[in-house]
């Protein structure tokens, strides 16, 4: 496979729109051939956050090798299971995270294209975590991902996204970052959906939402 340059970026940016499903899972992989590592999660403050929510049944998207749900579950016994829905082959098949709670699920199409009834009761969740997930894919996909959201059981949102209140700039950038909007466009639109924004501990790139 090619190298992960930042003209390869700069690329995939540019044909984002043209990109099927497949060629975005043979790129995952070159993520984890090159990369294996991809955790930035600040796991004490998911773990701070974890016990002021509700988080019994866990809906985590792109979640890679488990490595935020092993840090969170070892410290909170009261949730019942964390299920993470990655569009890494290699990523799913190699987790870090043993906890018999915890299962991993290839995507084999984008999670809002999956019908809302997939993830509620009663095989349903009551939680949602994405965590350096979002800035991956355009807000028009965040739309239709809350969209789904919205039409099932999920009463706590938990989103880290390394973006400021303006749009970024990812020209440039060494990494498939590709969201074009910050916070003041971001926090309307998932609140649009019927999810509050809470207050919480401030974290730069974190944000919690319930309804």
């Amino acid at each position: 496979m090619g190298g992960l340059t930042v003209e390869f970026f700069d690329e995939w940016r540019k044909n984002y729109d043209h990109i099927p499903f497949e060629e975005q899972k043979r790129i995952a992989t070159m993520h984890y051939v090159q990369h294996p590592r991809q955790t930035r999660t600040d796991a004490h403050k998911a773990d701070a956050l974890f016990g002021n929510f509700p988080a019994g049944r866990v809906l985590e998207l792109g979640g890679w090798t488990g490595q935020l749900a092993k840090s969170v579950l070892r410290k909170h016994p009261e949730i019942q299971n964390w299920h993470n829905y990655e569009i890494c082959h290699e990523a799913v098949k190699k987790p870090v995270c043993k906890d018999p709670r915890y299962r991993a699920f290839e995507l084999n199409k984008q999670l809002w294209e999956y019908p809302s009834t997939d993830f509620s009761p009663p095989q349903g969740y009551d939680s949602f975590v994405a965590s350096h997930v979002l800035e991956h894919i355009k807000v028009e996909q965040v739309a239709k991902l809350f969209y789904m959201l919205a039409q099932t059981a999920i009463e706590f949102v938990w989103v880290e996204i390394p973006v400021e209140d303006g749009p970024p700039d990812w020209k440039g950038y060494h990494g498939a970052h590709i969201l074009e909007v910050g916070w003041n466009r971001l926090i309307p639109l998932i609140t649009s959906f019927g999810f509050s924004l809470q207050q919480v501990p401030s974290h730069k790139f974190v944000r919690v939402f319930a309804r």
